[in-house]
C-alpha cells in the first residue's frame, strides 16, 4: 500500500464536540526539518522512529500556540496549531449542526483501539489533527464569514518565523510561535465560538476520545498513559488556504468487474462507457470523471457507470449502499492515487477498481451537520500537515 492507504469496512461516526472551543498553548517539539518526510500514515518508520527517540528533536522552553504554513505541491496551508480540550461532558451526538468540532466520515473500531494502544505507549500526538472553518450560526452552508482570527493570525506572520526551509522532500515550511500573554488570550478568545469541520484525523480523534473515556473511568488515579485529554489541532485561519478535497479510490479483491457491474445496474446504476484497456493505456494516464459517474475497472476495461441522482447522498454513499451487502469479509482496499488502483488490478486480475470523483464540500458539510456519516475514507483533504514540523509529548505538559 501507498501513501497512507489501507482496507476496512464499514464504520462508526463519533461524536462531535460542543463549544466554546478551548484551545491551549503547549510545548511544541519539532524535528529538523531536514528529517521531515511526509504527511500522518505516508512518512516512513524512521521518520516515526525519530519523533520518540528524540534524535533530530528540538523540545522549545516556552509554551505557546504557532501558525504553521506549508507549501505541498504548489498548494499553500496555513493554520493555528494548539492543544483544544476534549472533555467528555462536552461530546454529543444529537444537534450537530450546532457542533464547534462535527466528524464528517466513519471510523473503523479495530484500527482505532489499535491506534489508541500505539499512542499510549508512545505518549505523543505526532501530527495535528486538521480543522476547517465552518460557518457560524446564521450563515448557512456557503462560506464562512470574516475570520477574527484572519487579522491575528496575519500579525503573527508579519513577524519574523521561529522556523523556515524546505524538508526532506523539498516541500516549503514556516512555523511562527505564538508565546505573548496577550495575544495568546486574544486568539484563544477568538477560537472559542468558532465551528470546524474534522477534515483529517478521524482515527486519532476516535482513539484520543477512546483514552478519554479511560481516563475517566480510571478515578482519583488515572493513568499518564491515557494522555491528559486534549489533542493537537491545526485550525486552518482562511478558505483560499485550505487543503484541497480529493476523492478515496477503492479496490474489492476477488469479487470481478462483471459481478460489480451487475450489482451495480440492479440499483439502477447506467453504463456510460466501455473500453478495453491495451497496453497503449497505462495506469498513469489521465482519467477525468464526471461529478456523477464511477470508474469500474479491471485488467482487461474500464467501464463508465451514472450514479442515480439522489438529493440526499452522495455518490461515494450511493456505491457503498449497493456493493457493501456483496463485498466480501476482505473489504475494501483505499488508494489516493488513480494509477495505484489500476496497477493493484493488473496485478491482480481477480480485483476490480472503483474510481470515484471527490464530493463538494457542500456535499461533506451537509452531510456532516445533518448527523450522516459518510462511509471510512469517503474524502482526502490534501496537503495535510507533515509528520514531525509540529507534534507533542504528553510527558512535556
Amino acid at each position: 500500500m501507498q501513501h497512507g492507504e489501507g482496507r476496512g469496512r464499514a464504520g462508526t461516526l463519533d461524536p462531535a464536540l460542543r463549544g466554546p472551543l478551548v484551545l491551549s498553548p503547549f510545548r511544541a517539539r519539532r524535528l529538523d526539518l531536514a528529517r521531515v518526510a511526509g504527511a500522518p500514515g505516508q512518512a516512513d518508520k524512521s521518520v516515526s522512529g525519530r519523533l520518540v527517540d528524540g534524535s533530530g528533536v528540538v523540545l522549545d522552553d516556552a509554551p505557546g500556540l504557532y501558525v504553521h504554513e506549508y507549501r505541498i505541491g504548489g498548494r499553500r496551508v496555513r493554520g493555528l496549531v494548539g492543544l483544544l480540550d476534549l472533555g467528555l461532558g462536552s461530546l454529543t451526538d444529537a444537534d450537530r449542526g450546532d457542533a464547534a468540532v462535527i466528524p464528517h466520515e466513519a471510523v473503523e473500531p479495530d484500527r482505532v483501539d489499535r491506534l489508541a494502544a500505539r499512542m499510549a505507549d508512545l505518549g505523543l500526538d505526532p501530527a495535528p489533527i486538521l480543522l476547517l472553518p465552518l460557518p457560524g450560526p446564521g450563515h448557512g452552508l456557503g462560506i464562512p464569514p470574516a475570520d477574527p482570527l484572519d487579522p491575528l493570525v496575519r500579525g503573527v506572520v508579519e513577524g519574523a518565523p521561529l522556523v523556515a526551509g524546505e524538508d526532506a522532500r523539498h516541500h516549503e515550511h514556516r512555523v511562527w510561535h505564538v508565546c505573548d500573554p496577550d495575544v495568546v488570550a486574544a486568539t484563544t478568545a477568538a477560537v472559542a465560538p468558532r465551528r470546524f469541520l474534522l477534515a483529517d484525523g478521524h482515527h486519532r480523534w476516535a482513539a484520543h476520545l477512546a483514552l478519554e473515556r479511560a481516563r475517566a473511568g480510571s478515578g482519583t488515579s488515572p493513568d499518564p498513559r491515557n494522555g491528559d485529554g486534549r489533542t493537537l489541532v491545526m485550525l486552518v485561519d482562511t478558505v483560499d488556504q485550505s487543503p484541497v478535497l480529493h476523492a478515496l479510490h477503492r479496490v474489492v479483491p476477488g469479487l470481478g468487474a462483471e459481478h460489480v457491474l451487475d450489482v451495480l445496474a440492479t440499483a439502477g446504476y447506467r453504463t456510460r462507457r466501455s473500453r478495453s484497456v491495451g497496453s497503449p493505456a497505462p495506469p498513469e494516464a489521465p482519467l477525468r470523471l464526471a461529478h456523477d459517474e464511477v470508474v469500474v475497472a479491471d485488467a482487461r476495461r474500464r467501464v463508465r457507470v451514472v450514479v442515480p441522482h439522489h438529493p440526499e447522498a452522495t455518490v461515494v454513499e450511493q456505491l457503498h449502499a449497493a456493493l457493501d451487502p456483496v463485498v466480501g469479509p476482505a473489504g475494501y482496499e483505499y488508494h489516493h492515487r488513480i494509477g495505484a488502483a489500476l496497477r493493484q488490478v493488473r496485478r491482480d486480475t481477480s480485483a476490480v477498481a472503483l474510481v470515484l470523483p471527490p464530493p463538494s464540500m457542500s456535499e461533506v458539510t451537509a452531510s456532516a451537520t445533518s448527523g450522516r456519516v459518510l462511509p471510512v475514507k469517503a474524502t482526502s483533504f490534501q496537503p495535510k500537515p507533515p509528520l514531525g514540523v509540529l507534534f507533542r509529548s504528553w510527558r512535556d505538559g
